[in-house]
């Protein structure tokens, strides 16, 4: 983790959860939680807003933006996995599972290949505006 700006880490997260919770506001507003189009659109807007969050962050770090990229996709991941620990520790015996085991495994699997996405696009960013 040298060389990584935590004010950077911070931003990227920040931008992919309020784009996150926001996008699924809407999603919630417009389809039942427990539909398959819910569950897959969630699953790919969650992505791309991960993609958003690293872009953002990598970008305003200005330098390694795939380490960048690559710690705000793992602490999106560490935020996902501790959001399913505690909805198993604080459900009731009746409350419905809201997404399969497979749903979850693979939004975890997609939130750290996301973000080096959005770093990888920093990269990119940063490459063409000092070449230019």
């Amino acid at each position: 983790m040298r060389g990584l700006k935590f004010t950077s880490i911070l931003l990227g997260v920040a931008v992919d959860k309020l784009c996150a919770i926001l996008a699924i506001g809407i999603l919630l507003w417009r389809l039942d939680v427990a539909s398959p189009l819910f569950q897959n659109t969630a699953l790919l807007v969650g992505s791309l807003c991960t993609v958003l969050g690293a872009f953002v962050g990598a970008r305003h770090a200005g330098v390694r933006p795939l380490g960048h990229g690559l710690a705000i996709g793992s602490i999106g991941l560490l935020i996902s996995v501790s959001r399913f620990l505690a909805s198993i520790y604080l459900a009731t015996a009746d409350a419905p599972r809201a997404h399969s085991i497979a749903w979850e495994l693979t939004s975890w699997f997609l939130v750290v290949a996301a973000g080096c996405l959005g770093g990888r696009f920093a990269e990119r960013s940063l490459e063409s505006s000092t070449s230019a």
